[in-house]
């Protein structure tokens, strides 16, 4: 009995614990409510709407693992979203490929302000319908929303879907889907090279492209390489590059970079913890990582910056 009023409890404190975690209170509070509260929590699946301190209006359900990240913390992935706050300003064009349900997308709706222009493209209609609804939730007009894989060639590829704890991890690669335990979309998804998906006056005003298509991002630089000379020479291109598999298909890091280093790109390391005790932290202090040149030795997944201007740190 006893044990059981204990767990009602703590499932009934789950918005205390959100508003601990948010504010500025203790860190000796928001420890104990961590650890005495939100590790009895954080497993419990349930709907939410919320409103996050970076004014994006969000929904979804704990099981998963950005929506979880989301409500509990208010944000995703610090360090690039608190980047993309410093870089994009009024008027600048943002590209997400491989948008999700729309994290960076709104946020960067909210950057670009009503004279600039986000286009979010994604491949999974799952991901893309949840996507159409935070447009909507938003009340985003500068959004353009795109139904499409990006590829290295007009193409129609399988969609392997990700499981709902994870969500994010959805793509067209079977190699990368067999890794997951991701199941096979029934419908074959359109592909394209990026160039074919974007109008004139968005690559020639776009300041941030961020790629992110779970192993499929190979394909997405070959196609975009005519692209990388077009872009202002402010545009930073964030990409994630995983060295085991473009191994496993018989490249190597260095070709996967020729594209950019040939046209003066510079890669920067910006790191990228998906552990909860790294959110906790964050709730914290909100202190983000430096940004770092990258390792000698690349053989875990790593989150890149390419750009032709010199980056700078959080100070």
């Amino acid at each position: 009995m006893w044990k059981q009023l204990k767990t009602q409890l703590a499932t009934a404190l789950i918005p205390f614990s959100r508003q601990v975690f948010h504010r500025a209170v203790p860190a000796a509070l928001k420890q104990l409510v961590y650890d005495q509260l939100f590790a009895r929590q954080y497993w419990r699946p349930f709907d939410f709407e919320v409103t996050t301190p970076l004014g994006i209006r969000w929904r979804g359900n704990t099981r998963d693992k950005i929506d979880l990240s989301i409500y509990y913390f208010g944000i995703w992935e610090p360090e690039l979203t608190c980047f993309l706050q410093r870089h994009l300003r009024p008027g600048d064009v943002f590209i997400d490929v491989g948008s999700h349900a729309g994290w960076y997308s709104l946020l960067a709706s909210r950057l670009v302000g009503e004279t600039g222009k986000v286009i979010c493209i994604d491949a999974s209609p799952q991901n893309f319908r949840r996507l159409e609804e935070h447009m909507r939730l938003n009340n985003c007009r500068n959004m353009r929303l795109v139904h499409a894989a990006v590829w290295n060639e007009r193409s129609q590829l399988r969609l392997f879907q990700a499981q709902a704890h994870n969500s994010g991890r959805s793509s067209v690669k079977e190699s990368f889907a067999s890794n997951i335990g991701s199941d096979m979309d029934g419908r074959p998804i359109e592909a394209y090279p990026l160039p074919e998906l974007l109008r004139p006056d968005e690559i020639e005003r776009a300041a941030f492209i961020k790629i992110d298509t779970e192993g499929a991002e190979k394909e997405v630089v070959q196609g975009m390489a005519p692209l990388l000379e077009r872009f202002p020479r402010r545009a930073i291109v964030a990409i994630e590059v995983t060295p085991a598999e473009l191994e496993a298909e018989g490249g190597s890091v260095q070709q996967f970079f020729q594209p950019f280093t040939s046209l003066g790109y510079q890669a920067t390391h910006i790191e990228n913890d998906y552990d909860v005790s790294r959110y906790f932290r964050w709730s914290l202090d909100q202190k983000l990582a430096p940004l770092h040149p990258l390792p000698a030795q690349m053989k875990e997944q790593l989150d890149i910056l390419f750009s032709r201007e010199k980056l700078q740190s959080e100070a």
